[in-house]
């Protein structure tokens, strides 16, 4: 398997920064003053699975290796323009990239542009409508990029908006 890109360029997090804010505004979902997206900074940091779980389990209660932890920065840093941290599993990107039938740095992608919307302030856990607007946010952004299949995390089975799908089909099909 193809070792992870440890180093994320500023360029690629720029870019997707740039599509991001681009969605944001055309949905109408963000003011036009205030400031684009891709001139905010973030950090990324690629850890191994024992460190995720542990992340993963200190911070959000949950004992298991998860892709992607976002941890936004305080309000004092986000307005001189730092986002936060988004930490990515090396070995769960690899893992992921295999079952979705894509190279690591499409799924590398993926993981970007969802920890950048849960940066940003967006929770597919929180409710439906979240979920649903994370959803629609990382298909419009990763729709170029990613060829088959759902597009973002929140689309793949087991994700809020493809599990509630998923419910509603079973539910259509016993009536």
């Amino acid at each position: 398997m193809p070792a992870s890109p440890k180093a994320i360029s500023p360029a690629r997090i720029k870019k997707w920064l740039s599509k991001i804010d681009k969605a944001l505004r055309s949905l109408e979902l963000v003011d036009t003053d205030q400031m684009p997206l891709q001139k905010l900074r973030i950090d990324v940091q690629w850890v191994g699975a024992v460190k995720m779980r542990t992340l993963n389990k200190k911070f959000l209660k949950k004992d298991f290796v998860t892709d992607v932890l976002s941890f936004p920065a305080p309000k004092k840093f986000t307005d001189s323009g730092y986002m936060g941290e988004l930490v990515i599993c090396d070995s769960q990107t690899q893992k992921q990239a295999k079952e979705q039938g894509h190279s690591m740095s499409q799924e590398t992608d993926v993981l970007l542009v969802h920890g950048l919307l849960h940066l940003m302030g967006l929770d597919h856990e929180r409710d439906d409508e979240q979920a649903q607007l994370m959803h629609t946010i990382e298909e419009w952004v990763l729709g170029s990029t990613v060829r088959s299949g759902p597009k973002g995390l929140t689309g793949r089975e087991g994700g809020r908006v493809a599990g509630r799908a998923h419910k509603a089909k079973r539910a259509q099909a016993k009536s």
